[in-house]
């Protein structure tokens, strides 16, 4: 006789089932709460968390929000399940970013902050929000990006997120300190201290560094006939004399460099032709910045050893004959009138890029379709100093985008045409009294230079412009427009001690 097993209560199943579930839901919600981090309560009755910190590439913080929120995110982007997503608070309602320029843009760190309560801090007022990392030595580091979002959680509460992003941070610690405070420039400069949050550093370094072969200061770099020395390094003062227990007065101070640039004319050793445009800091650590990193404090020990590599890109203008330059004229008896016009078209590359026309436009307003003029006309209204532009993208029929570039001025201004990747090239624009000999350094807004003035473009329109507001309009001029591929000395020392030389 063979004996059956006796089929299980359904129900039975089903209840077992059902709270192996919810045991499952709960454990993940009691290790999702108290792996969370804490709330830290500040004296207006704002609350801040930290969401989520890590190291790459910037993207929203998937962390933001409670489980349902975080579960809801899983889901996928389509049908009726988008509203679903939207009214549990899986899907932002958009952000904003805004991002300084560093020599190093994928080595970053993220971190992301969840504001609550009561605050004058709005989604509106997230510029007037500092947030620095303090380092052991008491330096602030500054952050070098920007963030806000939103997200709607059941249809109704609203979490206000708020990200920094640093390319520079003291890694060598397993522990940063984020200090808040409030910036406000309403009736005068205001910095009110808010509160603090430590956390583990996600990427703290543990590798070998790597060894720089460094040496003293002076230094001399020399290529091509141009020989650049490097003679000190010096800092303004960050404020630490009036620091306070909260940080804030400590921020790192900037750094500027005394060095001298000599180019041979016959023999003549030539030294004003020559002008800074941009210098890089690295340490070896991973940390780069444009205005410089927290030098050492003499009155410290036990401090990492750190090796600093400086970068000075300079630019040699048009009296140099061993620049990477090229030039392109336009001479004209007066400025147009309104509604004016007059080019000339030209071929003369360096490095990557070709400058093709030089245009010359009277008081009005020109549009580009996707880099060729198609209207020029007279101004409509007054414009402000300088050049006002606007750019716009429509989509295609056919697919595909076509980009529109609307510039305007009450002045006569200036327009290049530029082809090839304008990556780490300089431009400048001469202009040239052709009766007095005076000359004019033009700008992108307001008034120009009466010294060498040189600027970068970061888009792929294909176009600079710049401004004619201070020149004469009844007067003969030559326009120049230089197109200039830096040059770049590079420096090796020792992390430097801090020593203030004045503001």
């Amino acid at each position: 006789m063979v004996n059956h097993p006796r089929p299980g209560n359904p129900l039975r199943r089903f209840l077992l089932a059902v709270a192996v579930l919810a045991g499952c839901v709960i454990a993940g919600w009691l290790v999702l709460m108290t792996s969370a981090p804490s709330w830290v309560e500040h004296a207006d009755g704002t609350r801040t968390r930290v969401v989520e910190v890590f190291q790459g590439e910037h993207r929203l913080p998937e962390d933001a929000g409670g489980l349902a929120t975080r579960l809801a995110r899983k889901l996928p982007d389509r049908g009726p399940i988008i509203r679903l997503k939207q009214w549990v608070g899986g899907v932002p309602s958009g952000w904003s970013r805004s991002w300084m320029h560093v020599p190093e843009t994928t080595n970053v760190l993220h971190l992301w902050l969840e504001m609550d309560g009561p605050s004058t801090l709005t989604a509106n007022s997230f510029h007037e929000l500092q947030a620095n990392v303090v380092d052991a030595e008491g330096w602030q580091w500054s952050n070098h990006g920007r963030s806000q979002t939103t997200v709607t959680v059941f249809g109704g509460r609203t979490l206000n997120l708020f990200g920094v992003e640093y390319a520079a941070f003291p890694r060598w610690q397993e522990r940063l300190e984020l200090v808040l405070g409030q910036e406000s420039w309403a009736g005068g400069p205001k910095y009110l201290p808010l509160g603090r949050h430590v956390l583990m550093n996600p990427v703290v370094y543990t590798a070998p560094l790597t060894n720089w072969p460094v040496q003293p200061l002076p230094q001399t770099w020399n290529q091509d006939g141009l020989d650049v020395r490097l003679d000190a390094v010096h800092f303004k003062p960050a404020g630490d004399a009036g620091a306070k227990p909260d940080g804030s007065g400590m921020k790192a101070p900037s750094a500027a460099l005394r060095w001298i640039a000599t180019e041979m004319d016959g023999d003549q050793r030539r030294t004003n032709w020559w002008h800074q445009v941009q210098t890089s800091f690295y340490d070896n650590y991973g940390n780069s910045s444009y205005v410089g990193l927290p030098p050492k404090r003499p009155e410290l020990s036990g401090v990492p050893l750190i090796q600093w590599r400086i970068a000075v890109k300079l630019v040699g203008d048009h009296r140099s004959r061993v620049a990477s330059n090229v030039f392109g004229s336009l001479t004209v008896r007066s400025l147009p009138d309104a509604g004016g016009f007059t080019n000339v078209s030209l071929a003369a590359s360096v490095g990557p890029v070709t400058l093709t026309n030089l245009a010359l436009f009277g008081p009005g307003n020109a549009q580009y379709v996707e880099g060729v003029l198609t209207t020029n006309s007279p101004p409509s209204m007054p414009d402000g100093d300088g050049v006002s532009e606007s750019y716009s993208s429509t989509g295609l029929p056919g697919g595909g985008v076509q980009r529109t570039l609307k510039l305007g001025s009450a002045k006569s201004f200036v327009v290049a045409a530029v082809s090839g990747s304008t990556q780490g090239i300089w431009f400048s624009c001469r202009a040239e009294n052709r009766t007095t000999g005076e000359v004019h350094w033009l700008q992108n807004q307001g008034g120009s230079s009466l010294s060498p003035s040189f600027r970068q473009t970061f888009d792929d329109r294909g176009l600079i412009w710049f401004s004619c507001q201070r020149l004469d309009p009844a007067a003969e001029w030559t326009l120049t427009l230089g197109v200039h591929h830096p040059h770049e000395a590079a420096f090796l020392i020792d992390r430097p001690l801090y020593q203030p030389t004045g503001q």
